[in-house]
Formats: structure tokens, C-alpha cells, sequence
């Protein structure tokens, strides 16, 4: 079978006798959003291995096939199979007769976005994790399958992802603006499973709202400098790009390290704005699949170029001192910020990034067509832009990544030591893309508050 045809997500039936599972199929170069169908949900017969469609998703808005990162198919015991789909212009959790088929049910309806949904222990109630009405946290609700009004089970201003049901007990992970992530029982009044340990002095992000240059909405979350006066500034760009900042720690381990340290760049005086730039997760689909991002384009960087100009224009940020950092695609978008626009972002911090988009483009298009693709890969990179670059940057990675190659950095620093752009370079041996040592994360993580506070916050040149 080719690698654009998959099945995945198998579920036996509650008496064993059959499985369903999800089946899609990758849309080809060129598709139109518009195009398809390109998925369906199939029961096999356990014993004989005979499967049938029960449904195929119609073509037009969800007509691609998009799951959380969890488990994304549950057979209940009143029959109904559970599935995510994007009908609506958010990931909802649908429900459909096993049996019969006919038109899936949204369980969840509204404008806001399922993280994670699960059955609840009876088998005939839904448990999920979704920002109803809280854009930039998460809490956890519980709805019948047969329909009603639903329930929200968390309250607070914390963040809840992941919830898990053991026994008749309710669990689920808890963060905020203080405490990493913990485990809690839900159904206990958010009782602490184990010690919670609270960071001390630590800023409470604010949620900020933005346009870009095309009129694209941006949140983001600005962790602000106490103290009077125009501070420096630090744009953060998360990795994906498939990802959402909260306003608290998140609750992945990478990005609950990154939030410390943008609390860390708070106490040492500079505003950190870190935004939920277009192609991320949180903001349903047509800001996740917005056109020409990445190697297509590079739109979501119009996002950090608007975040960049909205810190420049408040009066408690000096414009002159704004720098970036970001990991992954972070890094990519920290490399093009300084390519493209060194007159606004003066330092970056580039951890793990991309610096040339260039990558095979698939036959079915014509020569000529491929030609262009290509260019674009070329414009869409930090490399297409670099001879525009100016400003200082810090560029760190793992020499063992196997998700961004470590010669995308060694291509990066080759570059700038040709045109003396001035660079420091921290290879760190034997690491992966996700480090694995904490003494790494700390030795990174301090190079970079000393290179920024050399850069930013003293304004000393690189010998």
C-alpha cells in the first residue's frame, strides 16, 4: 500500500465481533481545500476480515481528515462510533450509529476547539478537554451521547488537559499562571494527586489580540517587566508548527521549560510577547490550514512581523532593543526575522531551526510548475533572505536531531561567518531534537540569557 493510504485508529466493537477503524488518504500536490473526499470510517468483520464503508465524509469543509493527539475512535455501548471531524470549522467530536450510518451528530457544537475527548466509564457520556469560551486555556466537560447541554466539570482560571477516568474517579493534568503541570482528581474539587509546587514571583500572562498586515487575528500572551520605564522586548515563537501557548505553563514538558524561561526574561526586565502565530493549533481549522505558510509562502511570519511592530508601538517597550527566540519551526521563524527584517528585531535566539525550506517536490506537477514550487521554497527560507541579515543571533543544536538535521545550523553559521554577520554557535553533543539531559536544557537556556543580555539589554557588541 503507498504511504499517502492509511488506516489507523482500530476499535473492536463492545462484543468483540467487529473493528472500526478511520481510513484517509493524503490529498495530492495542488489539491484544492475544497477537493475530495479524502476519508471514511469502515467496520471490519473480526473474524472473516471483511469491511465496508459506513461513511465517507462529503468534500468541502472537513473533507481532509485531521484527529487530536490522543485517541481519536471510540465504539460505545449503545452503538455509537465516536470520531473527530472538521464539519464545522472546528475539531468536534461527532457521533455516528455503528449499525445504521446516516448523518454524524457534533456531540460539541460552538466555536472553540476539542483538544482531546475520551467515553466516560458508563460508556455513554463524552469527557473532553476543549477552550469553550476560554480561547487561551483549556478545561474539561462532559456531555451525554444521546445529546443535551453540556457540562463544564473543571472551573477556575487554571488549565485542564487530558482527561483520564479510572474506576468511578476522574483525573485529568492542571497547570496555571504559578504551577507546572500536575496531576489532579477532577471529580474531588481538583485535589492535587502528589506535592504541587508553585514558582515564586512569577508574572501573569495577559492575553493580547492583534491583526496582521492582511487582517489575519493573532492572540498571543505578554508576559510583562515590572518596573517603570521602556524595557527591551523578546518575541518567543513556539515549534509545530501544530501548537497553541496557554496562559499558564503548558502542560508538554518543552514548552513548560520555554514558559519559565519567558518568566525568567520578565524578572530580568524585558516584555515578552509570545504569539499563537497562524498554522498552530486553538483557533479552528482555517487559521490552522492557512494559505501559504511554511515552505508555501512563509504567511505566519506576517504574525511575527505584527507582533514585532505591536511591541515596537507600546510605550513601555524600547523599539530599538526587540529581539526573538523560538525552537524548531521557532527557530526557522526566529531565523526569519533576522533575514528579513534586522531593522526591527535587533538579537534572536535560534534554537534546532530550519534555514533552508528546499525539498523535493512531488511529479505530479508539470516542470514548469515544480520550477516555481521550488523558488518558493527558496523564498519561504531564512537562506533566501540572508544577505539582508544584520542582527546578532545565538544558534543552538543538538548534533544527534534526528527531527531538523543538524546541518541546517552548520549551512546557517557557514553563511553568516562569510558575511561577518556576528553569531555565536552551541552545538550540544550527543542530543536529540527534544534534549535529554536537563544539564543541557539549563547550559542552553543560560547561553541564551547571556547572550540576549549582552545583545538587548546592554547593547555590547560580539567580539
Amino acid at each position: 500500500m503507498p504511504r499517502s493510504v492509511f488506516s489507523v485508529e482500530p476499535i473492536f466493537s463492545p462484543d468483540g465481533k467487529a473493528i472500526a477503524f478511520i481510513h484517509y488518504v493524503d490529498p495530492p500536490a495542488g489539491a484544492t481545500a475544497q477537493s475530495g473526499p479524502y476519508w471514511s470510517l469502515r467496520i471490519a468483520d473480526a473474524a472473516s476480515g471483511a469491511s465496508r464503508a459506513l461513511w465517507s465524509a462529503p468534500a468541502g469543509d472537513g473533507a481532509r481528515y485531521y484527529g487530536t493527539r490522543s485517541r481519536n475512535l471510540f465504539w460505545g455501548v449503545d452503538g455509537q462510533l465516536v470520531f473527530p471531524w472538521e464539519r464545522s470549522g472546528w475539531v468536534h467530536p461527532f457521533a455516528i450509529d455503528a449499525a445504521r450510518g446516516g448523518e454524524p451528530r457534533d456531540l460539541t457544537p460552538g466555536a472553540f476547539e476539542v483538544e482531546s475527548f475520551l467515553l466516560g466509564r458508563d460508556g455513554q457520556s463524552l469527557i473532553y478537554a476543549a477552550n469553550a469560551g476560554d480561547i487561551d486555556r483549556r478545561h474539561v466537560w462532559r456531555v451525554p451521547l444521546s445529546g443535551g447541554a453540556p457540562l463544564r466539570v473543571t472551573q477556575g482560571s487554571g488549565i485542564e488537559s487530558f482527561p483520564t477516568p479510572g474506576g468511578y474517579a476522574l483525573a485529568a493534568i492542571a497547570t496555571d499562571a504559578t504551577h507546572p503541570a500536575h496531576p489532579v482528581l477532577v471529580d474531588r474539587a481538583m485535589t492535587p494527586l502528589g506535592r504541587k509546587v508553585a514558582a515564586q514571583d512569577f508574572v501573569t500572562p495577559e492575553a493580547i489580540v492583534f491583526k496582521a498586515a492582511d487582517g489575519v487575528e493573532v492572540h498571543a500572551q505578554l508576559f510583562r517587566a515590572r518596573g517603570p520605564g521602556r524595557h527591551p522586548a523578546l518575541i518567543f515563537a513556539h515549534g509545530g508548527p501544530r501548537r497553541q501557548m496557554l496562559l499558564g505553563f503548558h502542560p508538554s514538558g518543552y514548552y513548560s521549560n520555554a514558559y519559565i524561561l519567558n518568566q525568567h526574561f520578565a524578572a530580568q526586565g524585558y516584555d515578552v510577547l509570545a504569539v499563537n502565530y497562524r498554522s498552530g493549533t486553538g483557533y479552528g481549522r482555517a487559521f490552522r490550514n492557512a494559505p501559504e505558510t511554511g515552505r508555501g509562502g512563509a504567511s505566519e511570519y506576517r504574525d511575527i512581523l505584527a507582533a514585532g511592530r505591536w511591541l515596537a508601538a507600546q510605550s513601555h517597550v524600547d523599539p530599538a532593543r526587540i529581539g526573538i527566540w523560538g525552537g524548531s519551526w521557532g527557530g526557522y521563524l526566529t531565523a526569519l526575522a533576522l533575514a528579513r527584517n534586522s531593522d526591527l528585531f535587533a538579537a534572536g535566539v535560534d534554537f534546532h531551526g530550519v534555514h533552508t525550506m528546499l525539498r523535493a517536490v512531488e511529479n505530479n506537477l508539470s516542470p514548469d510548475a515544480q520550477a516555481a514550487a521550488r523558488q518558493l521554497q527558496w523564498t519561504s527560507s531564512p537562506m533566501g533572505s540572508i544577505d539582508q541579515w544584520r542582527s546578532p543571533v545565538l544558534v543552538i543544536h543538538g548534533d544527534d536531531d534526528k527531527n531538523v538535521d543538524f546541518a541546517q545550523s552548520v549551512l546557517l553559521v557557514r553563511e553568516l561567518t562569510a558575511r561577518r554577520i556576528p553569531f555565536r554557535f552551541l552545538t550540544v553533543p550527543d542530543e536529540r531534537h527534544d534534549f535529554q539531559r536537563y544539564a543541557n536544557w539549563l547550559a542552553s537556556y543560560r547561553a541564551a540569557d547571556a547572550f540576549l543580555a549582552q545583545t538587548l539589554m546592554r547593547k555590547e557588541p560580539l567580539p
